[in-house]
């Protein structure tokens, strides 16, 4: 790319030798089977793009090495996942037919979602991609990151894979989700992460800061912080713009105004060679200002477009756009080109893409449009342009049409959870939710906003956020029974009120949940008896979910007789529904099977279970079949059958793994594996199925259990620091799991603990505290 003067505008590379070879070192040790994970960090323009791409070159066609490139951006970061499609897109367009199905494997279904465009393919080369046909709905999120990291698995089974996410400082819930994921692998994965952010990006509310002091403290990453170029650099770097050895005054000027940022060196460069009479001490939204006032207008208002869309986007749709002023000139794209100002470029697939060269020089000359200039911009890049809705609703706030926006963010929010339920979703949800006023005061219909807030507490529920989720639910059921009960009538024998009634209880069943996952035992329950009361009484779907959540939550408190009770009354309600309520039968079952094991049936109990396990199957419901398993295992573990638990073990996890979500349903299994094999005297085993389950995510019991027996058996095997460490984490998950299940068992651990290093006094009082 070149001026009018002739002068190169690319960043040219210079030093970095020492980054290319850790980088180099990384990708070994990956092929080598070890865990490899880079950061490489620094300010906006510094040249972490400019060393990757230098990195590509090198490795040049190096056979097994393969290459899965993707960025965020800031429009994007509410789309799930977007960098890791981009990533995987390309890998898979470079992707040979014979190799791509089995790349694939069985995750058909979750990687077309994922890359639309790859289903033609996968349709032609005859993969699968039905829904697995067991399901579970709040875990989808879980289940994408398990189909996505096993098909990196596959793609360095003979080699190794390069995965770079860029800009990390914009990526979505799900993409952070995955990379901390990916942090706890500690098996052999043929894999190479790099990622790549400014830290000035994440203040002290960023979502992803978590995520990032996890990178900056984890012992497996290798951290790599871009400095600014040294004088001798910055002078080699200002040869490869301009063609030849800079005067010393001129690169005195360039050391000074850019500070050795080679993206501020560049504009300055280019600046010094179109425009007269501009000082390299200028400020950098000055240098850009007075680049595009030597540009004629269709040129700049190319460059003002593109900086608005703030990523890369197809050339021939942006000449299509209506602006205000007209359409763009191809001649004025074309200028905006040779500017360097603005970048043309063919992606993986080859579509022919134009952006300008840098988000930072995107956001400076955004900076120097008129706020109508903007708003108007951004106006039309949300109907025309942005490719997501996620993007469409960025667009849209940017356009300040805060009415679009919210309907833009729910739209967004519903596309989200085809990927990921969970925290994508709420993000959507919640910032809809902000744009929304009270329907009260401003005449929207209750029952719109009721559902809204339902979405959200689904989406909060699935991100583990409990307490939220009551929440927003607790909200719902606010608004569904004030202005809508006062226009239908509150009570039942006043017509219409009847399906009023039910939602209401609908809503409490679900406020049960939330509450008891998120630790509050006694008004879950309280929740769960008022959803009976609000139902009618009449055999129903709906009532006999509530009998069956109430009926689970009183056998996990211990109540057994009560909870059998209610198990009966909720399989008999099934039963009169027949096959609509098939799920909530299985439901029920299971319950009344521990109820009845714990009572001392263990024969009837396990019985019981066996049936639930057909009936969750038969259901297509992924939940509640891993409920049976693991439920069969405790009453196993109870009659002292442990190596037949641990048979129904592996059966559980052979199961999770043909739906594709081993790793989540995998960890609760495993968390119960490792008691009996602690009980068992084989500790090894015990300790390795812990390890095992904590590489993944799962929320509430599912991450406690495992974490849990961990605690327990480095305290009984050790009692060092780890285990110190572990004892400290489980003290503070009883807060967010029901302490009444798990107390003895944690405070046991405590207590050892203390014991084992000689501490009785701290024994005595944690025994004395929580007995």
């Amino acid at each position: 790319m070149a001026n009018a003067q002739g002068y190169a505008l690319s960043m040219a590379f210079v030093g970095r030798d020492l980054e290319l070879a850790r980088l180099s070192a990384a990708l070994q040790r990956a092929a080598d089977g070890s865990a490899s994970r880079v950061v490489l960090r620094g300010p906006t323009g510094i040249g972490i793009s400019a060393l990757l791409d230098e990195l590509e070159h090198r490795l040049g066609d190096v056979p097994g090495v393969v290459v899965a490139r993707g960025g965020a951006f800031e429009p994007t970061s509410g789309a799930p996942f977007f960098a890791l499609a981009g990533a995987l897109s390309r890998a898979f367009t470079a992707c040979a037919d014979q190799d791509l199905a089995r790349v694939v494997g069985g995750a058909g279904h979750d990687l077309a979602l994922l890359l639309p465009e790859l289903e033609p393919r996968l349709a032609s080369l005859a993969v699968a991609m039905d829904e697995p046909r067991l399901v579970a709905p709040e875990q989808r999120g879980a289940r994408v990151i398990e189909a996505i990291i096993g098909a990196l698995d596959r793609l360095g089974s003979r080699g190794v894979v390069l995965l770079v996410l860029e800009d990390l400082h914009w990526a979505d819930p799900a993409t952070r989700a995955f990379i901390e994921t990916l942090l706890r692998i500690t098996r052999r994965l043929a894999l190479c992460l790099v990622a790549t952010y400014d830290p000035e990006e994440f203040h002290r509310r960023h979502p992803g800061r978590e995520l990032v002091q996890a990178l900056e403290s984890s012992a497996q990453v290798d951290l790599l912080t871009l400095g600014p170029l040294d004088r001798d650099e910055l002078a080699s770097f200002a040869e490869g713009v301009l063609g030849d050895r800079p005067p010393g005054s001129l690169l005195a000027a360039l050391l000074e105004g850019s500070r050795g940022n080679p993206l501020l060196a560049t504009q300055l460069l280019a600046a010094h060679a179109d425009v007269e009479g501009l000082r390299l001490s200028d400020s950098f939204e000055a240098v850009l200002q007075a680049r595009l006032a030597a540009l004629r207008r269709p040129a700049m208002r190319a460059v003002q477009v593109l900086a608005a869309a703030r990523r890369p986007v197809p050339r021939q749709p942006l000449l299509r756009l209506a602006l205000p002023e007209g359409y763009l000139a191809a001649a004025g794209l074309t200028e905006a080109i040779e500017s360097g100002l603005a970048v043309g470029s063919g992606d993986h697939a080859g579509t022919d893409r134009v952006g300008v060269p840098h988000p930072l020089a995107a956001e400076a000359i955004e900076r120097l449009m008129s706020p109508a200039e903007r708003q108007a911009v951004h106006g039309v890049l949300a109907a025309s342009l942005a490719g997501t809705p996620s993007e469409r609703a960025w667009h849209r706030e940017a356009a300040m049409d805060f009415a679009a926006a919210r309907e833009a963010h729910v739209a967004a929010g519903r596309a989200a959870e085809a990927l990921d339920p969970g925290a994508t979703a709420l993000l959507h949800y919640e910032r809809a939710l902000e744009l929304s006023g009270d329907p009260s005061v401003d005449g929207r219909d209750p029952v719109e906003a009721a559902e809204l807030l339902e979405r959200a507490a689904a989406a909060a529920s699935s991100a583990g956020a409990f307490r939220r989720a009551a929440s927003l639910v607790q909200q719902a059921i606010t608004v569904r029974s004030g202005p809508t009960r006062a226009a239908t009538g509150a009570r039942r024998d006043q017509g219409g009120s009847a399906d009023l009634e039910r939602t209401l209880g609908e809503l409490h069943e679900r406020l049960g949940r939330y509450r008891w996952a998120a630790g509050d035992q006694t008004p879950a329950l309280e929740a769960f008896e008022k959803a009976l009361e609000l139902i009618p009484g009449e055999p129903s779907k709906v009532r006999a979910r509530a009998l069956a959540s109430q009926a689970q939550h009183l056998m996990i408190a211990g109540r057994f007789d009560d909870s059998a009770r209610v198990a009966e009354e909720a399989r008999e309600v099934a039963g009169t529904v027949g096959g609509e309520a098939l799920a909530e039968l299985g439901h029920a079952t299971c319950t009344l099977g521990v109820d009845l094991g714990y009572d001392g049936q263990l024969g009837r109990g396990l019985h019981l279970l066996e049936e639930a396990t057909a009936l969750a199957r038969e259901a297509g419901r992924l939940d509640d079949l891993m409920r049976a398993f693991a439920n069969r295992t405790t009453l196993l573990d109870l009659d002292s059958r442990r190596n037949d638990a641990l048979e129904v073990v592996k059966e559980g996890l052979a199961e999770a793994r043909r739906a594709g979500q081993e790793g989540v349903y995998g960890a609760f299994l495993r968390g119960n594996a490792a008691d009996i094999l602690f009980m068992l005297g084989r500790w090894s085993e015990s300790e390795a199925e812990c390890r095992a389950a904590l590489e993944w995510t799962p929320a509430g019991v599912a991450w406690f259990t495992p974490t849990l027996y961990l605690s327990l058996l480095l305290t009984e095997s050790r009692a060092d620091d780890e285990a110190s460490r572990m004892v400290g984490q489980t003290l503070l998950q009883l807060e967010t799991v029901p302490a009444g299940q798990w107390t003895a068992l944690v405070q046991r651990s405590a207590v050892s603990l203390a014991l084992w290093r000689g501490d009785l006094a701290d024994a005595q009082q944690v025994a004395g505290r929580e007995w």
